[in-house]
């Protein structure tokens, strides 16, 4: 049976995100996480073909990692385990890195449909930028985050998905110029970028399902309204209960 071969980009994560990856000759896996090194209590990460994954959102900590393959529905031994130390730079250096996810789509009054990008800062999980519009452009995207940009830090890393939006010449020109990086989730799977989806769910939920827009303009500020509760006032569970503009505010 095929041990697989584990290993990880940065054994420091300073931002909470890191990629695994591992080698061998199978078609099934399963990834374990685990608080320290006996593997007591794990959590079953990941299980199916795929030979890479992303974690992110993790607290700080020491955290364990090992994999094992499965060949005709039999497992295979553990691989040796990896080891992830996540270290988040204090607050003024946590607002570099930014998960954008798919588009969110809706429709007027008038049956116009009408695209929402959310942009969600992963350290502290607070919603940094909501883009409404008939159409988004990558230029249009560029912009945006070139005045993100102006109120915030310099970005690090922006994680995205592969739409022709973020794969445009004009968000690669604006990372060459910045020096900010783009990485690009596996494509097909929006689970790789769990958090922002995770948000795109409740914002879908509890915002654009339960509300009718007569226009743009009204869409825009009941999002915006949606946007300043969800960062200042709805209590955030892996937060500690605190909303995201507070547990960013006390992370200082």
């Amino acid at each position: 049976m095929p041990v697989p071969l584990l290993s990880v980009d940065n054994q420091t994560a300073t931002a909470g995100f890191f990629h695994l990856n591992w080698e061998t000759e199978a078609n099934s896996f399963e990834l374990q996480e685990a608080s320290s090194l006996d593997f007591q209590n794990t959590t079953t990460l990941y299980s199916g073909p795929d030979r890479a994954t992303v974690i992110s959102g993790k607290p700080d900590g020491a955290w364990h990692y090992r994999v094992r393959a499965s060949v005709n529905g039999q497992p295979g031994p553990w691989s040796d385990p990896v080891t992830v130390t996540v270290a988040h730079h204090n607050l003024s250096r946590a607002f570099m890195f930014l998960l954008l996810g798919f588009f969110v789509s809706n429709q007027l009054a008038n049956g116009r449909r009408f695209r929402v990008l959310n942009v969600v800062d992963d350290f502290s999980r607070e919603c940094m930028l909501q883009v409404a519009d008939f159409s988004i452009s990558g230029q249009r995207l560029a912009r945006e985050l070139d005045r993100l940009s102006e109120r915030r830090p310099l970005l690090n890393t922006v994680v995205c998905d592969n739409g022709p939006e973020l794969t445009s010449k004009a968000m690669f020109l604006r990372s060459r110029q910045s020096g900010v990086k783009l990485h690009f989730i596996q494509p097909g799977k929006p689970t790789r970028n769990a958090i922002v989806e995770s948000f795109n769910g409740k914002f879908r939920e509890y915002r654009l399902d339960l509300h009718w827009f007569t226009g743009l303009e009204d869409a825009r500020s009941s999002i915006d309204e949606w946007r300043d509760h969800y960062n200042h006032v709805r209590p955030h569970r892996s937060l500690g209960k605190n909303p995201p503009a507070v547990f960013a505010r006390e992370a200082t």
